[in-house]
């Protein structure tokens, strides 16, 4: 089984999967009034998709190596390990959805479509990492728990967007659900195997016998060879191969090849070996099985953060965020309010009323639970600066050279710091880091700030290798180190340009990050699930966008700053803000449809005619269920979809899905570019092979091949078949004139490489006869 059947086959497992999903999940939501809330639903719909996907994907490994004892127990240990993952990811990512469409909503309030989407499929996204996850805990193998990582959360997240666009496509149909099913099932399986492929260390092919070209991705630290049902892979059927014949092994990036059976052979390109290191396009022998050896090269992925700026609402009663995190766990939210005007939170809470609507038409009134403004000032606000001191920080505010320090962007930067620091309270906590090529956090959040005046004036100019601006990298750290938990969080990120990554731009390692490049979509779900609001400034005319939109996206705000004077004036503004919030917790309706509009209005009490006038706000977060809609209705063919892909599996784990040779030929391996793969049949006692038009076998395409460059001899009373050079020839990567070939000898004729093909046991052809 070549890697791209495998991929073929890894897509089939998902659509199957999908299928048998389907008319089980139709039938727990057509009881979903029968569940006491959205907690228990929420598990008995993640208990049954994990069951199912975790069961296909537990065997598919064992599938793929053609052992059914592996397959299934691949199967039981997925479907076990899924009802736990799956029902933990469900609600994982059901937060998650509530935790992203909100912040997705707060930087596209107008755009409920995309936003909605998106944020289905940042929910999906860890649900499909619970079940990608089953094969690297099954193998123990932290690579193939990688894989499983960013298969799953890519997976999930494109699975989940579509899944969503069809529900709000086709809302009220089934079908519409079986198809998000669906397409879930096959960007899980298509990134996994992507991943599975771009992190593997090498792969090894099979040239010969009852398993010929199945390929075998090395994504494991250790694998064992042999005929046991119980290796990673396994040889059933080759003659002598042990039950534990060698083992795989990757050591500082190398990969080496060990016996573990001494009586029996273990050969590296014909010679005998008890370890070898492995190099590209080396043959190796287990008993009569012969594989080749290949290195995948590293790819570098990126995603793209798709978010939108907050439009500034100038209201005297603003709704600045949506806290719907506890919705699941408590039925309750949170709102932070603007009210400036409303300087009492007993006369706000006296004329206050919220409400909640699906529609936004039909309004059903909550109770309050609470209302608070002081909170923040009482128990103090956590503030974390993030400064850039790459090297255009050195530029003037223009961003032209100078030996001014006066002038200095970073001059600047650094003495609004400074005044900043002089106006928190004793209750405030301070942090700060500094980052360039590299990240260096000078102080955690503190009650003192000495540290953070100190380092400071310590600032110096970048050499040119750190001069780079790891903004997004640099972020996440901060996001990631904050810690503070139960207090209000601010991280303020200030640099003067856009994220300018060390590794791709040099093309080698960066000394902090390493080829690790941090992605502006992963700051806004860290931001949100770590509780953190980010504010971005930005000095100067160059602007990163994206920081903006991660900003916009976290509930905090974005601010353009020319010089010290602005960013005095904003650092003084993104204090006061907070400090002046108020917070509303209501007890939140259960109502149908994803977006959940929210009501607030204030009106004076009788006879307080005097103050702030009436005034009111309307938001929306995300309710939905990760899921969709319910409400479907069962249907009499709804079985067949559980029941015939259910079979589909079993016989993929029943049936062997390779043939063994039954004629002697060759197979081109690889070649000049042009050359696609060809089968060449051995039906001649000589067979003359070369780039002549007269010759048996002609390959054109190769400069470098002799008209007349090799001949395959048969012995029709030996049933043996030997290759006589003509020109450059190798087999098995050495050198040779004449040699008896056995099946899966690689030979390489001046570039051109065939695989040498016949029966394990050697059958004897009638001469000038083609063999069936």
């Amino acid at each position: 089984m070549s890697l791209f059947t495998k991929r073929i086959l890894m897509l089939l497992i998902g659509f199957l999967a999908a299928l048998m999903l389907w008319p089980c999940l139709l039938l727990i939501q057509y009881w979903q009034a029968a569940f006491p809330g959205y907690l228990l639903f929420t598990m008995a719909q993640g208990l049954i998709f994990g069951l199912v996907f975790g069961a296909a994907f537990g065997c598919f490994e064992g599938i793929v190596v053609s052992s059914r004892r592996k397959a299934l127990r691949g199967l039981a240990f997925g479907a076990a390990f899924g009802l736990v993952s799956g029902s933990l990811g469900m609600l994982a990512g059901q937060a998650a959805l509530l935790l992203a469409g909100n912040a997705l909503f707060r930087s596209q309030a107008g755009r409920f479509g995309p936003g909605l989407i998106l944020a289905n499929g940042l929910g999906w996204a860890l649900v499909g990492l619970a079940v990608a996850l089953v094969e690297g805990l099954r193998a123990r193998s932290g690579r193939k728990l990688l894989i499983g990582l960013l298969g799953g959360l890519c997976g999930g997240l494109l699975g989940g967007a579509a899944l969503q666009a069809l529900l709000a496509g086709f809302p009220g149909n089934s079908l519409a659900l079986l198809a998000g099913l669906v397409a879930f099932g096959l960007a899980l399986s298509f990134f996994y195997s992507f991943f599975e492929n771009r992190f593997s260390a090498g792969s090894l092919k099979l040239l010969n016998g009852p398993l010929k070209d199945k390929e075998y991705l090395i994504a494991r630290q250790r694998m064992i060879i042999g005929s046991d049902a119980a290796c990673d892979i396994v040889l059933a059927g080759y003659p002598e191969v042990a039950a534990r014949h060698a083992v795989l092994s990757i050591k500082q990036r190398k990969i080496n090849i060990a016996s573990l059976e001494p009586k029996l052979p273990l050969k590296v390109n014909d010679v005998t070996v008890a370890e070898s290191g492995l190099r590209r396009e080396d043959v190796i022998a287990v008993g009569k099985a012969k594989f080749f050896f290949g290195v995948f090269p590293a790819v570098l992925c990126a995603l793209l953060l798709m978010a939108g700026r907050p439009a500034v609402a100038q209201e005297s009663l603003l709704v600045t965020q949506v806290d719907a995190s506890r919705l699941l766990a408590t039925q309750t939210v949170r709102l932070y309010v603007d009210a400036p005007a409303i300087a009492d939170p007993a006369r706000l809470q006296a004329g206050l009323s919220v409400s909640e609507s699906a529609d936004g038409t039909t309004w059903l009134e909550r109770p309050i639970l609470s209302v608070a403004r002081d909170r923040n000032r009482d128990e103090g606000i956590s503030f974390f600066f993030l400064l850039d001191n790459s090297g255009s920080m050195w530029d003037n505010l223009a961003g032209q050279a100078t030996d001014d320090p006066a002038s200095q962007r970073i001059a600047h930067a650094r003495q609004a710091i400074e005044t900043f620091l002089t106006s928190v309270s004793e209750v405030d906590r301070v942090g700060m880091a500094i980052f360039n090529s590299r990240y260096w956090q000078v102080q955690a959040c503190a009650p003192t700030v000495a540290g953070i005046s100190r380092a400071l004036q310590e600032i110096g100019r970048p050499e040119a290798e750190d001069a780079y601006t790891e903004l997004y990298g640099s972020a996440d750290l901060a996001l990631r180190g904050f810690g503070e938990s139960g207090r209000r969080k601010v991280l303020i990120v200030l640099s003067d340009g856009e994220n300018y990554p060390y590794f791709t731009h040099r093309h080698e390692a960066s000394p902090q990050f390493g080829e690790t490049l941090a992605l502006p979509d992963e700051l806004a779900e860290t931001a949100s699930l770590e509780g953190i609001s980010l504010y971005s400034v930005r000095l100067g005319p160059e602007r990163d966008d994206a920081i903006g939109r991660v900003a916009s996206s976290s509930g905090g705000r974005v601010f353009d700053a020319a010089n010290r004077a602005d960013m005095e004036s904003i650092y003084h503004e993104i204090r006061r803000r907070v400090l002046a919030e108020y917070t509303v917790s209501y007890r939140a309706a259960m109502l149908a449809g994803g977006k959940r509009h929210v009501r607030l209005v204030w009106r004076p009490a009788a006879g307080q005619t005097a103050g702030a006038p009436a005034g009111q706000a309307e938001r929306f977060y995300f309710a939905g269920n990760i899921l969709g809609a319910s409400g479907w209705q069962p249907a009499w063919y709804h079985p067949l979809f559980f029941i015939l892909p259910l079979l589909a599996i079993l016989a993929l784990i029943l049936f062997r899905l390779e043939k063994e040779s039954d004629r002697a030929g060759l197979r081109l391996l690889y070649g000049f570019k042009g050359m696609s793969t060809k089968i060449f049949n051995l039906d001649s006692p000589q067979t003359i092979i070369g780039g002549a038009a007269n010759a048996d076998i002609t390959i054109a395409g190769n400069p470098s091949l002799a008209g007349q460059h090799a001949t395959i001899l048969f012995d029709d009373k030996a049933g043996t078949y030997t290759v006589v050079g003509g020109g450059e020839l190798t087999v098995n990567n050495q050198t040779v004139i004449k040699k008896k070939l056995e099946p899966g000898d690689v030979i390489n004729m001046a570039g051109t490489v065939v695989v040498f093909d016949d029966k394990l046991a050697g059958t004897k052809s009638t001469k000038g006869k083609t063999r069936p």
